[in-house]
């Protein structure tokens, strides 16, 4: 029955503008091309769990990549873990148990799925973060709220002047600070100067609030507020995404221009990605599933 992994593999080897990283996670990522065909018996005997990117691997856009369903079906016949993760941070795993449901993967639940949005949702609750400024799509602040963080964002696209800069500084003074204590950074198809300035404007409070105590108190305070500096989270370093043929940029443009904005001085701002190719996600994929890095496969297209 796994010799539809075969086949699924091959139907990608007809591509030959692609390349698939499967590599043993905790290792060194090797690029393998698809043409190097790897049979389904081997596959099944040497690996007991499969990790599989989403978007340009099981589906392109919103059409099943042909053979992954059939795939999908019989890795977990056979009694294999299947698990699914994605850069993709403006969908949260709710959505993505239906839209897995609407390509016809039957039987994925929420579970099975990994997101970005997910991945930095849980770094944000492990680290004790409360209340987060978020440049991101709805799937994102979906998860953050999941995970009990409250969650502030600016609506629309829309610039910023000298005054709404002066404006939006007397709004966080006459609020303590405004209580943000992280930036949370994903892809936004409306990122715009305001967020720019907003998510610059948070980090740059919080090292001030942050340098305003005593170093004998910061133990106190860092276990209040966590660790010293500014905190950006990212929920992936991608730097664009190819759209009819051309590339579309991602999220690694939004928060490089984040970072770049605080370059001028020397401010202590800590940057964490929680996606892909991050090693916290895999070893936290590791983690909650249990799994044993000589018995697992990746299968990705990038």
């Amino acid at each position: 029955c796994l010799g539809f992994l075969s086949s699924f593999l091959s139907q990608h080897s007809r591509r030959p503008d692609m390349l698939s990283r499967c590599h043993h996670l905790g290792r060194t990522c090797r690029r393998v091309r698809k043409s190097r065909a790897l049979s389904s018996t081997a596959l099944g005997e040497k690996y007991n769990n499969f990790i599989f990117d989403c978007d340009g691997v099981l589906w392109n856009a919103s059409t099943p990549i042909a053979g992954s369903i059939d795939a999908i079906n019989a890795l977990k016949a056979a009694g294999k873990t299947v698990v699914f993760v994605t850069n993709n941070a403006t969908k949260s795993r709710a959505t993505y148990v239906a839209k897995f449901k609407e390509l016809g993967f039957e039987g994925v639940n929420e579970s099975e799925i990994n997101t970005s949005a997910s991945a930095s949702a849980d770094y944000c609750r492990q680290q004790g973060y409360n209340k987060a400024f978020v440049i991101g799509e709805v799937g994102l602040r979906e998860e953050l709220m999941q995970q009990q963080v409250e969650v502030i964002w600016d609506e629309g696209c829309q610039g910023m002047s000298d005054d709404d800069f002066l404006e939006a500084i007397r709004q966080i003074d006459n609020n303590n600070g405004g209580g943000v204590d992280v930036v949370v950074v994903g892809w936004d198809k409306n990122f715009s100067y305001r967020k720019l300035c907003l998510a610059s404007l948070h980090l740059q409070v919080c090292i001030a609030m942050i340098n305003r105590v005593p170093e004998f108190m910061f133990i106190c305070f860092q276990t209040l507020y966590g660790q010293r500096g500014a905190q950006l989270v990212v929920t992936n370093p991608d730097s664009a995404d190819r759209m009819g043929g051309y590339l579309m940029p991602g999220t690694g443009c939004s928060a490089a221009a984040i970072q770049r904005a605080l370059e001028s001085e020397t401010l202590d701002v800590s940057v964490t990605v929680c996606g892909k190719p991050s090693q916290d996600l895999m070893d936290a994929l590791l983690c909650k599933y249990g799994l044993d890095t000589e018995m697992t496969l990746m299968c990705g297209d990038r």
